[in-house]
This record gives C-alpha cells, sequence and structure tokens, in this order.
C-alpha cells in the first residue's frame, strides 16, 4: 500500500526532469530490491505487484512532460526525462546507476513476459526494444546475454502475444502472422551474419 502511494503520488508530481529522475531512481531503487528479493527468495510473494509497479515508474519517466514549465518548441527538441538521464555523461555514477537499475527491470520484464506472457491490461509506453537493439542498454554488462538477443526474445513473445489475441478474438489472419514471423526471421538472420 505504500509503494502504491508513493507511485501514484510520484506519478502526479510536477518537478524539473532531473529532479524526477533522481526521485524515480531513489524508487526505482528501492523495488529493484522488493523484485529480487521476491524472485530469489523462491517464497510466493507479490513479484507481478511491485513489476507492474516498476513499469508504472519507467513509464512516468519516459512520457513525463514538462510543457507547462517551458514553451512548446523547447519541449519538442528534448527526450524525456528518462531518455535524457540514460544519454547524460555529466554524472557518471547517476548514468550508470540509472541503466543499471533500468536495465535490471527490463531484464525481469523480458523473462517474465517469456515465460508468463505479457499482462495485457496496462500497456508499456516506455519501449525498450530500441534501446537494446541500439546497444543503448548493454544487458551483456550486466546479465551476460547481448541486448540484441534480449530484444528478439523480447519480440518474439510480443507477436506470439498478438497471435494469442488473434485466435481469442477470431480474427487471426495467417498471411498476417506469417508476414511478421517471416519479417522477424529475416531480421534475426541478418543479425547473426553481423
Amino acid at each position: 500500500c505504500g509503494l502504491q502511494t508513493i507511485i501514484a503520488n510520484f506519478h502526479q508530481q510536477r518537478r524539473a526532469p532531473r529532479d524526477m529522475v533522481r526521485i524515480g531512481m531513489q524508487i526505482l531503487e528501492v523495488m529493484h530490491q522488493l523484485l529480487s528479493l521476491e524472485i530469489f527468495s523462491m517464497l510466493e510473494g507479490t513479484w507481478e505487484l511491485h513489476h507492474q509497479a516498476t513499469r508504472t515508474l519507467l513509464d512516468t519517466l519516459h512520457t513525463y512532460s514538462t510543457t507547462e514549465s517551458c514553451g512548446q518548441e523547447e519541449a519538442a527538441l528534448h527526450s524525456s526525462p528518462l531518455e535524457m538521464a540514460l544519454k547524460d555523461f555529466s554524472s557518471p555514477d547517476t548514468q550508470r546507476t540509472l541503466e543499471f537499475h533500468v536495465t535490471c527491470v527490463i531484464w525481469v520484464d523480458i523473462i517474465a513476459n517469456a515465460t508468463f506472457g505479457s499482462p495485457s491490461h496496462v500497456p508499456r509506453h516506455f519501449d525498450y526494444i530500441p534501446y537494446l537493439h541500439a546497444n543503448g542498454l548493454k544487458t551483456q554488462d550486466i546479465m551476460g546475454c547481448h541486448s540484441s538477443v534480449m530484444a528478439n526474445i523480447a519480440e518474439i513473445t510480443c507477436l506470439a502475444d498478438w497471435k494469442t489475441s488473434q485466435l481469442q478474438t477470431r480474427s487471426l489472419d495467417a498471411k498476417e502472422l506469417s508476414g511478421r514471423a517471416i519479417s522477424m526471421a529475416t531480421r534475426l538472420v541478418d543479425q547473426v551474419q553481423e
């Protein structure tokens, strides 16, 4: 309950982007510890709830807009606070800490979705797959699995989820499914050849 209140308050705050990242990072550190404790203790817990909270926090940091505090043109030139912080090398310790926690949360998200299926009730606003393909988040430095492999796992899971939803609504188009699968397979072959 306390965590829900903190996340809700964080979501409603209007602060400078750097302050949002600093506060968000503190919350993310706590949630990462809770997630790790629950997952690795092999006790039945509420890891799914804490995992969803981390996704909400990342979504807030990614979609946060400061249009009230600056002009439209200036806001359009800037990335989200999360993107700015991940690219900010002026504070290497903060940048590395944020990248570590974000990468850990993404790793859990990819593995949980591949194992249990993606949560259909809450869409993800922070699309980390392009970051993984661009090697902007280096999972190989933390998990030992290259970021492009993690991106591929996430994309395969998304395709499986799409297929399942199409089957449930009885609207699966076999041509579209094979087209998506062929496109994905072609990209995978290209990556292996590189």
